[in-house]
């Protein structure tokens, strides 16, 4: 049995990412379309693994689309934050975004795991 509030760790993932990303985005040059379009999609799909925390759907999706977006974070750190016109505090939270997809992948795959066991425990006691 788990104490606490059940998602914390979805909610701290999307909290990190949230600050990361909004941090990133603070840059004199308009920000690359694609870093903002994937970004939103990860963390609507984390708020809403938050709210529906019997959902294993959501949880998937944001897996799906984390594990995209690392590859995606490489091109735009490459090919868009690379730019001289960036300040350094945005390239810092880019790159520290893009490291710390490692580990939020495993935080969701964790608990992917865990509500697919709950789920399974609830069609047994059916």
């Amino acid at each position: 049995m788990e104490f606490g509030i059940p998602g914390n760790k979805i909610f701290q993932v999307a909290s990190v990412h949230f600050i990361l990303v909004s941090s990133a985005l603070m840059t004199e040059k308009p920000a690359a379309a694609a870093y903002v379009f994937y970004n939103i999609l990860f963390l609507a799909c984390l708020f809403w693994a938050i709210h529906c925390k019997h959902s294993v759907e959501a949880l998937n999706s944001a897996y799906a689309i984390n594990f995209a977006s690392f590859f995606f974070d490489i091109v735009v750190i490459y090919f868009y934050f690379a730019d001289e016109k960036i300040n350094l505090w945005s390239k810092i939270c880019v790159i520290l975004n893009a490291i710390y997809r490692v580990f939020s992948l495993k935080e969701i795959y964790e608990e992917i795991v865990k509500r697919n066991n709950d789920e399974l425990e609830r069609a047994e006691l059916v």
